[in-house]
């Protein structure tokens, strides 16, 4: 039978999909329909200007790049809903004794399922296109409904991935550097408003020590030299604004480099 080939997100559109179409039933074909037109077009008005507001974040505010990208991709889709929804509620009110009839509510439930169409469709894509999870890649391509809508919007992938693949990446960055690398990334800011979190840095070292039982390897001993070496380094990365286990762009010292030359070998 073919609902054995669902998967759970086969479901949740499936659900997705009901809901829209009673919220296209209860606004009738006439409003539903202008609801759809309103979100497709401010859409793809984004797509077509988001680089005019990035510029300006970019400019103005010396936000990254990446993140203007994305930043003004919403607000141009944001301004230009509130633009084309002025527009279509004006054209809407002639039309308004026409929603009184019965075939006008359940065609809007067709309305209703376009708009769960184009929503689902660009966060699928979304997901394919932009390097996260493999889990959730893997997801979407075994759903049934979700690899056919994704399928049917693949010329979108290139222009989502410059919209939004660049923050993704940039702060997936903040997740690969190896220990043995010199990467240095440039965190775009700088502060001297930094305190130490113990909960966070307590709960973490049993979290180690968990996977290496599970490993079984031999638990690490809390050492407040370490410890303090270790919040010194991220003082200087806040500071100086970089992430990397190396200290500074100038000094290059590695992490054990720093422990060799602090540690109080008297005692």
């Amino acid at each position: 039978m073919w609902v054995q080939d669902l998967n759970l997100l086969d479901f949740v559109i499936i659900v997705i999909f009901l809901l829209y179409g009673l919220q296209g039933f209860a606004l009738g074909l006439i409003a539903a329909l202008f609801d759809f037109l309103g979100f497709l077009f401010s859409f793809a008005l984004a797509l077509k200007f988001y680089s005019f507001f990035s510029k300006f974040l970019f400019t103005t505010f010396s936000l990254p790049l990446v993140f203007s990208n994305a930043v003004g991709f919403f607000i141009a889709a944001f301004l230009f809903e509130i633009i084309i929804n002025a527009i279509l509620k004006r054209l809407h009110k002639p039309l308004l004794p026409l929603s009184m009839f019965w075939a006008n509510r359940f065609l809007g439930v067709l309305a209703g399922f376009a708009s769960a169409t184009i929503l689902l469709a660009f966060l699928l894509t979304l997901v394919i296109s932009l390097p996260l999870s493999p889990f959730l890649k893997q997801i979407v391509s075994s759903s049934k409904v979700g690899s056919f809508l994704v399928s049917k919007t693949s010329g979108f992938e290139k222009e989502l991935n410059n919209v939004f693949g660049g923050a993704v990446n940039e702060a997936l960055t903040f997740l690969t550097v190896e220990p043995q690398r010199k990467e240095i990334v440039d965190l775009k800011f700088r502060t001297t408003s930094t305190a130490a979190d113990t909960v966070s840095e307590k709960e973490m070292f049993e979290l180690v020590n968990k996977e290496r039982a599970k490993s079984s390897l031999s638990l690490l001993i809390f050492d407040k030299k370490l410890t303090d070496l270790a919040r010194s380094h991220s003082e200087d990365m806040f500071k100086r604004g970089y992430f990397s286990h190396y200290t500074s762009r100038t000094q290059g010292k590695h992490s054990f480099q720093r422990f060799w030359q602090s540690w109080d070998w008297g005692n």
